[in-house]
């Protein structure tokens, strides 16, 4: 999930997936110096990269993504549930 700006307008962009259990040694080569995860998922990733405008990506435990197209209608925000 991620909250970002596009032309000065909040969009957000999330789906589903399951982390994946990866060698801590092996993830220091991706990012020694913060948390990172794994997940696997069912995304297109042509269709990702067309939406998502961010560098990073957030994380949580759990299934929330009708509370946050919830949130996003209230809102006002454009939202894409990959």
């Amino acid at each position: 999930m991620r909250l970002f700006r596009k032309n000065d307008q909040y969009e957000m962009a999330f789906f589903t997936g399951n982390t994946v259990k990866e060698d801590r040694e092996k993830i220091k080569e991706y990012s020694p110096y913060r948390p990172t995860s794994f997940v696997e998922h069912h995304v297109d990733l042509n269709e990702f990269m067309k939406v998502y405008s961010s560098n990073h990506i957030h994380c949580v435990e759990g299934d929330y993504t009708a509370d946050l197209e919830e949130f996003c209608r209230m809102k006002g925000i454009r939202y894409y549930h990959l």
